[in-house]
């Protein structure tokens, strides 16, 4: 929506014009001759309303201010005020906080019809203006923003202590539409926003962002709100909301075919493993540090991309056994220690080529053989530009966001349409150097 304004002489300008008071006295005078009140505003109201539909005042026309309004028109401000509330009512024209009123666009009708909305964007993180643009999950939420034509810079973070409930707003003051991003707290390790936050913040919809925790979910369900999950696939709430996950499938295949016509056969696939979370919000990090020694899982998306290399490796026909299966935490120490287990294996079973979770994986291995002097090769996901030794199966998260907004809003539509599971296919593309040296 491009958003044109007028300025301040030309506007004067329409106003006059519509009201006809600059060439037409009379109408001036009878103004003035009625009594001053409600009597007044449906016809204030009626000749607005005729010169928006009928596009003297285009859309992103800022309206004088009601004093000068009502000045300029010879009426009290209520007058104004009533008329002006009335055609925000009507979807006519957009009072913005703070800003002013405006004509509204055609092209961007209530996002619910008659009312105002809201919808909460749950994070398993914080949200904190430090996170916001570096953050997968924003990533996500900026795609689900831009489906609904909101500018994702022209949010609200505000700054919160610790122990504070961290989130974010933006709005879409002609759509009626506020979207409302809540996390954890800075200080908690829970890996969701407390239950009691999302209960207050009267949402119609919501969308989960990245939010494994099975029991949490199950009570944020049982609040009865249309939900969509992403990056969760889960088949324990496939009956109660609609999923977004990222599919691995084809580019998986595709990275590990390409590995096996480089003549490369012992292939190593790396899952990832994350901490457990605190189990309650009092736990204190240095409390949570001890908790969670010793207490890793596999990270859901694993599991697929799992399944998706040994598909590609049945497809090859290449062998997959468990002991070319591993899984590794991402912090240094760990990568450190799984590095010198893959490099201590003896020649034969050592990997020539490793498929991994994430291209960090593969780029932190490949950089750790050649620091022995030994060739490995590794594929492994990533989102954005990537520029490391690996070869990158690429995430789409603003995608994932589009296509969770879309669900979303088709099930406030349709609230007893089936649920769906989607899938957003990641994308494996041939390094540069062999598509050039092709034919």
């Amino acid at each position: 929506m491009q958003n044109r304004l007028i300025n301040y002489i030309e506007l004067t300008k329409h106003c006059d014009n519509f009201l006809g008071m600059e060439k037409n006295p009379r109408s001036r005078a009878r103004l003035r001759r009625r009594p001053r009140g409600g009597a007044k505003y449906p016809q204030v109201r009626a000749q607005i309303r005729e010169q928006i539909v009928g596009g003297a005042l285009p859309p992103g026309t800022r309206l004088p201010g009601e004093t000068e309004f009502a000045k300029r028109l010879n009426v009290n401000r209520m007058t104004v005020s009533r008329a002006l509330q009335d055609l925000a009512a009507e979807g006519l024209v957009v009072q913005r906080r703070g800003s002013g009123t405006y004509v509204a666009d055609p092209q961007a009708p209530p996002f619910l019809p008659g009312r105002n909305a809201r919808i909460g964007v749950l994070w398993w993180t914080s949200v904190l203006p430090g996170d916001v643009a570096s953050r997968f999950v924003w990533n996500i939420t900026q795609g689900v923003l831009e489906a609904w034509q909101i500018a994702p810079a022209s949010g609200n973070l505000p700054p919160r202590g610790p122990e504070e409930v961290t989130h974010g707003v933006w709005r879409h003051e002609a759509r009626r539409l506020e979207v409302q991003c809540v996390g954890e707290s800075w200080a908690s390790k829970e890996r969701h926003p407390p239950l009691e936050a999302v209960r207050a913040g009267g949402f119609d919809g919501l969308i989960t962002l990245g939010i494994v925790e099975e029991d949490w979910l199950d009570e944020l369900l049982n609040l009865d709100l249309p939900t969509v999950i992403v990056d969760f696939p889960n088949e324990r709430f496939g009956e109660r909301a609609d999923h977004v996950f990222v599919d691995p499938l084809n580019a998986y295949r595709a990275g590990v075919r390409h590995l096996a016509d480089r003549g490369l056969r012992n292939i190593h696939f790396v899952g990832s493993l994350q901490w457990e979370p605190a189990p309650n919000v009092e736990m204190s990090h240095a409390e949570w540090k001890r908790f969670r020694d010793g207490r890793t899982r596999v990270e859901p998306d694993s599991f697929l991309r799992l399944s998706a290399y040994r598909q590609a490796m049945d497809a090859c026909g290449l062998a997959a056994p468990e002991s070319r299966v591993h899984f590794c935490e991402s912090n240094v120490t760990a990568r450190n220690e799984f590095a010198r287990k893959l490099l201590a294996l003896p020649d034969g079973e050592r990997p020539e080529a490793v498929v991994c979770h994430a291209a960090n994986q593969a780029e932190y291995l490949i950089e750790a053989f050649a620091a022995r002097g030994l060739p490995l090769e590794g594929v492994g996901a990533t989102e954005g530009e990537y520029l490391g030794a690996a070869l990158p199966l690429k995430v789409d998260p603003q995608r994932l966001g589009a296509t969770a907004a879309s669900l979303l809003y088709w099930r406030l539509q349709q609230p007893d349409r089936p649920y769906l599971n989607v899938g957003e296919r990641m994308t494996f593309e041939a390094p540069v150097r062999e598509l050039i040296s092709k034919p």
